[in-house]
């Protein structure tokens, strides 16, 4: 029962957390997706991306994710000679633009991802537990609905305490 309470507690967050991207972050970046993929510069990139088969798509696919560990290194030194602004800065945008460009790679090329055998079992499994976290966070969405609500009237409790009244 104890190991039950400990994984219930690691997966409410977790499975929170996934509806909030997926309800909320997900449509944003699709949006923004949709908008630069609409440049003409990337337009033609895009169409070769696409065409790619998959023994060149897979490698493809992985260059942001060496670019983001590139970029951790980077913070990680920057951090350790102190400058710790920098460090977030370079830290926030080597994820920020690794994952819009695997983001981007993913969407050009899922066909061809796809028909990789261990990327396959891989995004099959990613999507399993994404739709049991977010099964699980609805299941719990009472909760979270009394949440949000506490944080309404605390809101408009600490903004009526903030506006002056009138004379």
């Amino acid at each position: 029962m104890r190991r039950f309470r400990a994984a219930t507690m690691v997966m409410v967050p977790a499975a929170i957390l996934v509806v909030l991207v997926q309800d909320v972050v997900w449509p944003l970046g699709r949006a923004a997706g949709h908008r630069i993929a609409a440049w003409r510069l990337l337009a033609p990139l895009r169409r070769w991306v696409a065409a790619l088969p998959a023994a060149a798509a897979l490698p493809l696919f992985l260059v942001p994710e060496l670019c983001s560990r590139c970029g951790t290194l980077v913070s990680a030194w920057l951090l350790l000679q102190g400058d710790g602004w920098r460090a977030l800065a370079v830290y926030a945008g080597s994820k920020l633009f690794a994952g819009a460009t695997a983001l981007w790679i993913y969407t050009a090329c899922r066909p061809a991802l796809l028909r990789v055998r261990a990327f396959r079992a891989i995004h099959d499994a990613i999507g399993e537990f994404r739709r049991a976290a977010v099964a699980r966070a609805r299941r719990r969405a009472p909760r979270a609905g009394r949440f949000a609500a506490l944080l309404r009237r605390t809101r408009a409790r600490n903004l009526a305490r903030r506006t002056p009244t009138p004379p």
